[in-house]
């Protein structure tokens, strides 16, 4: 009499399970999330507007990150690129990309033309909102065993 085999052993982690169940959770709410501005939709802030982001703030402004953080003018500033950014099509961003003085210049006339200065604070807290919702929808470094970390999702 020969002994049936037994079924493969499936090892679960499941110390990752609850975390990855609640970030799974606000991905999908952050996928789901619809912004706008004076009644128009905007884009998603996906990695290409933020990487987009990145070098006109480096190219605009040589100022730490954590002074920005600390003045009005530089947090308004920042809020202005995000939603011009957002408020352009990947159509209409891709022709311009390779230009960054051309896309500096747009987002400064779209912050001008679309927030009046009493709007600068709903401005900057859609702005987080956009960003904070963007982030969890990106895969992220997982820490391993060992302490180091490994690519994850």
């Amino acid at each position: 009499m020969q002994d049936d085999p037994l079924p493969p052993t499936l090892v679960v982690d499941d110390s990752a399970a609850p975390a990855s169940t609640a970030t799974e959770g606000k991905a999908n709410e952050a996928y789901d999330a619809v912004f706008s501005w004076h009644g128009n939709q905007l884009e998603p802030y996906s990695l290409m507007r933020d990487r987009i982001f990145e070098r006109l703030q480096a190219l605009d402004s040589p100022v730490p990150d954590t002074v920005r953080q600390d003045c009005p003018q530089f947090v308004l500033y920042d809020a202005e690129k995000v939603l011009a950014l957002c408020s352009l099509t990947e159509q209409q961003l891709l022709p311009i990309m390779g230009k960054p003085l051309e896309l500096l210049k747009l987002t400064q006339q779209w912050g001008q033309q679309h927030i009046a200065s009493a709007e600068g604070m709903a401005a900057i807290r859609l702005a987080n909102a956009i960003i904070k919702a963007s982030e969890a929808t990106r895969a992220i470094e997982r820490p391993s065993r060992s302490g180091s970390a490994t690519p994850g999702n």
